[in-house]
């Protein structure tokens, strides 16, 4: 997985669904993406607690940033299962 190569100066929070992005040769997800409401999405970097909650919705904070293919990332620093 590519490292981001900047991040915003401010902590976004963003509301949505967990969802696998990269697999493993097992068929397990080894990366989480974030899908917002508003149809953005973000790899989520430091994610891997967060594979436990595929298919949840949850809100996360942290600070955006792209990683060196152009996809947005989002390295989480605090994350909650949203009701």
């Amino acid at each position: 997985m590519a490292k981001s190569s900047g991040y915003q100066n401010s902590t976004a929070v963003l509301d949505g669904i967990l969802t696998a992005f990269e697999w493993d040769a097992s068929g397990n997800a080894i990366a989480v993406k974030l899908l917002t409401f508003d149809d953005d999405e973000y790899l989520l970097e430091n994610g891997d607690p967060l594979l436990n909650l595929l298919k949840r919705t949850v809100r996360v904070s942290g600070k955006i940033g792209r990683n060196r293919k152009g996809i947005k990332t989002l390295k989480v620093e605090t994350y909650g299962i949203v009701e």
